[in-house]
């Protein structure tokens, strides 16, 4: 067997662990923000955001903190500047100077705080099943606003709302919005388990109301209707307002509650139906290796690039048959030993947050020749 055929022959790659979660869904990075952009580095510097979390370990305790500051900021109510602001940087100004907000800025604060962070979150719309001519309790209140936040915790995406102060869980896990419709649509809400935190919701009381008759240019509210409303809004712990979901520009179809065209009686704004989760929950936070194999007369090696899904993107962090921690943006070549070769690898945000770890081992045998 001559040199040249020695060195054009391969060992034997095989890869006998691979712990790398599939991506789902679309990612594009344009759909959470920049956390260093003027506004939102304002933002967190001007409130603090640091300080907030900075006594939890677990990120999942880290969004609990951020959830219980944000409802404390100020009470549920209306008004009379809201038409003036942009962003959270805006409302949680004037809310410093007294002035209420609604459901809505609660979760752009939230978002855009978790966002400031290096955590992805988005605001999300959810509705009563009956939301196109309401009457009784319903009347001005069909729908609720609140956001979504990733957690790596728990790989998936979950409800935290701030104007309630609570979040869902099941069997002690935390629920996205889709899985609390699903316990809803199925019958099995009171098997959740809703988790109350303080500051509860108030109830507006006050000048807020007046601010509401002139908005709404019904002057019959008054504050016991006003308690009545929202009374008997959180009666099923706001469950039944999970029916309809509006998230990332899709509108989920459930069979069980067909889409509507009106809300309010009103036209809907035009909708994009979709019974693919993924639509509606891509994954985040991921990354996954493409790898390449080579050999010479120096060895055999893995070139490897990486693939994420991360928001905030800065860098992936690596290390070989667990030996110190490597920085790459691109790649790097994994030379092959004889046995087991063990990657180990995450992504890295700009805010120096670590997504989930892969994990991957390839068994090497070099060419075996009998002369």
């Amino acid at each position: 067997m001559d040199l040249d055929t020695i060195r054009r022959t391969p060992g034997e790659f095989c890869v006998v662990e691979y712990h790398v979660r599939d991506f789902e869904g679309r990612f594009s990075p344009e759909d959470y923000g920049d956390p260093l952009s003027e506004r939102l580095t304002t933002l967190r510097q001007e409130f603090h955001l640091d300080s907030v979390v900075a006594d939890y370990d677990s990120e999942w305790e880290q969004l609990l903190a951020l959830k219980r500051w944000v409802r404390g900021r100020w009470d549920h109510g209306w008004g009379k500047r809201w038409g003036e602001v942009k962003d959270a940087l805006d409302i949680l100004r004037l809310a410093a100077d007294g002035e209420p907000f609604t459901c809505g800025f609660y979760g752009q604060v939230f978002a855009e705080c978790c966002t400031a962070l290096g955590l992805p979150a988005r605001r999300i719309g959810i509705g009563l099943r009956d939301s196109g001519f309401p009457r009784d309790y319903t009347f001005w209140n069909v729908g609720h606003a609140l956001p979504e936040a990733w957690s790596n915790d728990f790989g998936k995406w979950v409800v935290l709302d701030p104007d309630l102060n609570c979040h869902y869980e099941w069997e002690g896990e935390p629920l996205s919005a889709l899985e609390i419709h699903e316990a809803w649509m199925s019958g099995v809400a009171d098997e959740v388990d809703v988790v109350q935190e303080e500051p509860h919701f108030v109830l507006p009381r006050g000048e807020t109301i007046q601010n509401l008759r002139d908005f709404t240019g019904d002057q019959t509210w008054t504050e016991e209707r006003i308690g009545r409303n929202l009374t008997r809004f959180g009666r099923h712990q706001a469950m039944d307002y999970y029916a309809r979901l509006s998230i990332n520009g899709w509108t989920w179809l459930d069979q069980r509650c067909p889409p509507s065209f009106i809300a309010h009686f009103q036209p809907t704004a035009a909708q994009r139906l979709s019974s693919h989760q993924a639509d509606l929950y891509p994954t985040v936070n991921l990354i996954r290796p493409t790898m390449r194999p080579s050999w010479d007369d120096h060895g055999a090696r893995l070139e490897v690039a990486f693939e994420h899904c991360m928001p905030f993107f800065s860098h992936v962090e690596y290390r070989l048959d667990g030996g110190p921690w490597q920085r790459t943006e691109a790649g790097f070549t994994w030379p092959m030993l004889e046995g087991l070769n063990v990657l180990e690898a995450h992504g890295v945000n700009v805010c120096n947050r670590v997504g989930p770890p892969i994990r991957v081992v390839v068994a090497y045998a070099s060419p075996q020749w009998t002369w």
